[in-house]
């Protein structure tokens, strides 16, 4: 299974307070949960120019053309 985040974007004001980072995680986990093909879900997306290791520092993997995420289903 193959799922695909766009535009996630914080308001400036509500940023570095971990909103992104629960979003995100929430998304993931839904991803796994839901998903019922294979071991694994791989979460791909595009990053915004500079927003990078906010992706990074939440387990995801830098690639050329944005980010991706490979979930192990348990």
């Amino acid at each position: 299974m193959y799922c695909y985040l766009q535009e996630i974007i914080i308001l400036p004001q509500f940023q570095r307070k971990d909103i992104g980072t629960m979003i995100v995680n929430h998304l993931v986990d839904y991803a796994g949960e839901n998903s019922t093909t294979g071991k694994f879900t791989t979460i791909g997306g595009v990053s915004a120019k500079g927003k990078e290791p906010f992706y990074e520092k939440i387990g995801f993997e830098v690639i050329s053309n944005g980010i991706k995420k490979m979930n192990e289903i348990k």
